[in-house]
């Protein structure tokens, strides 16, 4: 991807093709097949996300099993003592089954999975090292805007609040 194509629409879900081959043809071995038995809506969406990334990445759709033999990313929803409510494990798994073992006690813990595992491919880490487990550290996570209503911001580095000048158009074309 070019700098003419950015656009920053994006943001940091711009998922550009890898260019190493070697790292490439080693984590098409793994992700590019799914197994999971979930069904949820944020199950999905975590799905489609992932496969937006590798097909974007790789240039390879993603095939989803309930179940399968071959080397993939298995999603786990599980009681066991994994991690809080909206954590998640990572880990490679060398076994009969190999591949990535996402496990979590919810969906959203899964979601929040599939954006690390794919930040970590966009910086191309080794998937062979994997082994995380991870917890939010709030049960409630929002963005701190420091804006206030005067259209100052206490801790902004760039200029006057957007929200003030944003609030002040929507009430000129509404009068």
């Amino acid at each position: 991807m070019n700098v003419n194509e950015m656009n920053g629409y994006k943001a940091w879900l711009t998922y550009a093709p890898i260019k190493n081959i070697a790292y490439k043809e080693r984590l098409l071995k793994i992700v590019s097949v799914i197994e999971c038995r979930a069904k949820t809506e944020v199950i999905q969406t975590a799905i489609q996300e992932w496969s937006k990334a590798i097909l974007s990445m790789t240039g390879k759709e993603v095939a989803v099993y309930d179940s399968t033999e071959e080397p993939c990313v298995r999603i786990r929803i599980t009681d066991e003592r994994v991690t809080e409510t909206e954590g998640y494990k990572i880990q490679f798994q060398d076994t009969t089954k190999q591949g990535l073992c996402i496990t979590s006690k919810t969906d959203k813990g899964v979601l929040y999975a599939i954006f690390h595992l794919i930040r970590l491919i966009q910086m191309e880490l080794p998937l062979e090292t994997i082994d995380i487990d991870e917890a939010p550290k709030n049960d409630l996570r929002m963005i701190n805007q420091w804006d206030d209503m005067d259209g100052s911001v206490e801790r902004g580095y760039a200029g006057q609040s957007i929200f003030i000048k944003i609030m002040i158009l929507f009430e000129i074309t509404n009068e």
